[in-house]
């Protein structure tokens, strides 16, 4: 049975799928897509997501 890992990115961000790839065990998938941001969330980060916000722009 194949191991499956979700992964969401910014779609600013290059490594992290090659990290995700270069770290995963055999047996395990490795899937991810990626998000554009409409504003910058850097000043942000400590602030918790809003989620009915997130989820709608999925």
């Amino acid at each position: 049975m194949i191991k499956r890992i979700g992964l969401i990115v910014v779609d600013n961000n290059g490594g992290s799928e090659y990290d995700f790839w270069k770290m995963a065990q055999k047996g395990v998938g490795i899937y991810t897509a990626r998000m554009k941001m409409k504003k910058s969330i850097s000043s942000n980060l400590h602030e918790p997501a809003n989620i009915k916000e997130f989820k709608r722009d999925l």
